[in-house]
Formats: structure tokens, C-alpha cells, sequence
């Protein structure tokens, strides 16, 4: 998915000067997160459409208060990044509310399950219980995954048309699963509609080969979707039939989340 620059992504607005270097500042914190390696200066005042002098300016204040590590001309993020998401996975009601239930699901179905919020145009796992049949990857917490491609096309389905819009802008046009299938935005939105008048998704290796996920909204007392609760499984050990016998509980487990937020 092609990431939106994060000065693309500002309104615009005309903010007290104070507040604009705030905004700057995590600016350079979210490039910082998005890139995925070390990053040298210039990489990213262009991915914040900062001046490299502005750039700097901010990465040793930011590094003077550990939110940045400079390593052989390059810059990463710093230990307290990592203090702050233990403080969010502390105090976090939606995930500590959802954790039973996950648990409860987890143990009946043998399946891990995991909790996912919107992030922008992308989704995170906030929390995740592991099951009894291993999965072939690595699924952390915190890593932004899309919205286009397996459990996230529930949030998609929720989109109203400028949104979805948006959406493809970011992604770039024709898509494609791990598999090689090849779909367009019309082939998307006309599945999102499905999505949607069904309630969930079955995604097959469409974002991971050898693993199927069953994806359920989770929504608050106005009806918004807040989450999505899905159920991981290997290819080997579940078939869509199997996970599409199992959306009553896991929606079940979804409204019971829902209703404590």
C-alpha cells in the first residue's frame, strides 16, 4: 500500500506556531513509524515535506528526549516510543473489556483472535490471544496492516463512497492478493457491499499464504464500527465453511464487546 505523506495528509489550516511544530514533531515520529528501517535525514523531510533544516531541528529534540536514536547518519525511533505502548496496552479500555471474550473464543474454536482498530486508511492489532494451532506468521500488535486486503475489508465495507475513494488514491489503483489474484476499486466496492449486507468476511490467503480469517465488525451503542474481531486459522486446519460456521459466536462475542465500550 502506498503510504499518503503525512504533509498531504494535513487540512491545511493555518495553526498557531506552537502548535505547528507539535504537528511537525509527529510528523517526524509517524514517517519514522511508517518506514519500516532507519531513515537518513533527507528521507524523511521528504516524506513530511519538511525543509532538512527544519527536519533536523526537530530530530535532536526529539532525540534529546529519547524519542529518536540517531545511528551512523540515520534515525530510528527510541526506547520511549516503546514506554508509551505499554502505557496504551495498559490503559486501553476497549482491548482489557475485549480480553475475556477473546480468551472464551480462543479456547472453543482452538483459533488465535485478535482485536484491530482503524489507523487512517490502514488497521492495527491492539490485542491478540493466541490458540492451540499455530499460525505460519508473526502477527504483532501495532503493525499497520491495509484495508483492502483480508480482515480490514470490514472496515472498508463501512466506507461511504468519498472515503473508499480516498482509500484507492493511497493504494494506488489495481490490487493484488499474496496469491497473484488481481482486483480492481469496482471489483472492490461491489464486495464491500456483500461485506457489508452480510456482516463478515472470509478472507483466504489474500494477505498471508497458508492462513484464512474470519472478520466480524465491532460497533458502539450509535452503531459505528470501533473494531474488528477476527479468528486467524491455517489453511490446513479450517476450511471457509468451517470459519463461516463460527461467525454466530464470534459476532456474538462482538456485540458483547461492543456493548462494554
Amino acid at each position: 500500500m502506498t503510504e499518503t505523506t503525512l504533509a498531504e495528509a494535513n487540512d491545511g489550516k493555518t495553526r498557531p506556531g506552537g502548535m505547528r511544530s507539535l504537528e511537525r514533531s509527529l510528523d517526524v515520529l509517524e514517517a519514522l513509524a511508517h518506514a519500516g528501517q532507519p531513515q537518513r535525514l533527507v528521507d524523511i523531510a521528504q516524506a513530511t515535506g519538511l525543509s532538512p533544516a527544519t527536519a533536523l531541528r526537530i530530530l535532536t529534540v526529539l532525540e534529546r528526549r529519547q524519542f529518536v536514536i540517531a545511528e551512523n547518519l540515520r534515525y530510528r525511533l527510541g526506547v520511549v516510543n516503546l514506554v508509551t505502548s505499554y502505557a496504551f496496552t495498559r490503559d486501553d479500555t476497549l482491548s482489557s473489556h475485549a480480553k475475556r471474550f477473546m480468551q472464551e473464543l480462543a479456547a472453543a474454536t482452538g483459533l488465535s483472535v485478535a482485536l484491530q482498530v482503524r489507523y487512517g486508511l490502514q488497521r492495527v492489532p491492539i490485542a491478540r490471544v493466541s490458540g492451540k494451532d499455530p499460525l505460519r506468521y508473526e502477527l504483532p500488535n501495532g503493525r499497520p496492516l491495509p484495508l483492502h486486503l483480508g480482515a480490514g475489508k470490514v472496515f472498508a465495507a463501512y466506507m461511504e463512497r468519498p472515503e473508499f475513494d480516498a482509500l484507492m488514491d493511497a493504494v494506488g489503483g489495481t490490487m493484488r492478493t499474496i496469491r497473484g489474484d488481481v482486483f480492481t476499486p469496482d471489483d472492490l466496492w461491489q464486495e464491500l457491499q456483500q461485506i457489508r449486507a452480510r456482516g463478515y468476511h472470509v478472507s483466504e490467503e489474500e494477505r498471508a499464504i497458508g492462513t484464512r480469517s474470519l472478520g466480524v465488525p465491532v460497533t458502539d451503542a450509535s452503531g459505528d464500527v470501533i473494531a474488528i474481531l477476527a479468528l486467524l486459522s491455517p489453511t490446513e486446519t479450517h476450511t471457509r465453511q468451517d470459519l463461516e460456521a463460527l461467525v454466530p459466536e464470534v459476532t456474538r462475542a462482538a456485540h458483547a464487546i461492543g456493548r462494554l465500550t
